[in-house]
């Protein structure tokens, strides 16, 4: 608890514990921020969600987002 309070602990926590929370995991996080920018939108993406690779859809839609931000 001291470490704590010093702020010299880390705590790692399993993907799944935000479930309870009612955050999505990470495939799901991945669809809804495709859903919710029409920008990033693209056959590329789609495809790579289909695909089941979120890693790579996800930097789709960072490098997307990255190019729109000053418009």
């Amino acid at each position: 608890m001291n470490a704590q309070a010093d702020g010299t602990v880390v705590f790692f926590c399993g993907a799944g514990v935000s479930l309870d929370a009612g955050y999505p995991l990470f495939p799901g996080l991945v669809e809804q921020l495709e859903k919710r920018n029409p920008i990033t939108s693209t056959q590329e993406l789609k495809d790579a969600i289909a695909q089941k690779d979120y890693d790579f859809a996800l930097s789709i839609i960072q490098k997307k987002l990255a190019k729109n931000e000053f418009r």
